[in-house]
Parts: structure tokens; C-alpha cells; sequence
């Protein structure tokens, strides 16, 4: 996903389920502003995003696997500065976890 340019795709609607949160968030707002070049305006963005702030590295199947995110309000503040409208903003607390979904569209 870090490795995406600007303008690299055009399509109509992004989804990102259990993704971004695993990118250092120090990357987190540019991932956004680059979604956004690939979708015109009203363009859907469905994501999920972690729900606390936190940071490190976790045994996952055997494999080191980062998480990465910040909190819920910040986390909807990269959103809109990436230039999207936050449609709705929920926690999803299915399979013993909490996620931060957020539907947004593109300004």
C-alpha cells in the first residue's frame, strides 16, 4: 500500500478492511491523501481503522506483525484532512476486537 503513487488508479470506491492499522501510522495521513487521487469527487471511501492509540509488534500466526494507529478522534481528523466527509463513524466490535469504521466521501 506505501509503495502506491498519486493518480496511480481511478475507480469509483476504495474498501480497506483491517489494513492500514497495520502500516505505521506516521503514514497513515499520506495513505489517505493518496486514496483520494484515485477518486473523483463523491467517491466512496469504506475503512477501518484501529481504535485506541497504540503502537508495536505482535506474534501473529508466527509472524512479527506490526499495529499501528492512533485513536478514534484523531483517526477521523486524517480522514478529513485526506479531504473526505465522514458519512459515519462506528466501532465494530465484532470477533472480540475493536475496529474504527469510518464511510466517508470524497470533497
Amino acid at each position: 500500500m506505501l509503495e502506491l503513487c498519486d493518480g496511480q488508479f481511478s475507480v469509483d470506491g476504495i474498501v480497506s478492511f483491517y489494513a492500514i492499522f497495520h502500516t505505521p501510522r506516521t503514514h497513515h495521513q499520506d495513505l489517505l491523501t493518496r486514496f483520494a487521487t484515485f477518486l473523483p469527487i463523491g467517491g466512496v471511501l469504506l475503512i477501518t481503522m484501529g481504535a485506541g492509540d497504540w503502537e508495536g509488534t505482535e506474534d501473529f500466526h508466527g509472524e512479527p506483525m506490526i499495529w499501528s494507529h492512533y485513536g478514534t478522534a484523531r483517526n477521523a481528523q486524517i480522514v478529513e484532512a485526506a479531504g473526505f466527509d465522514i458519512v459515519q463513524d462506528a466501532i465494530d466490535r465484532s470477533g472480540g476486537e475493536a475496529h474504527q469504521a469510518i464511510l466517508a466521501l470524497r470533497r
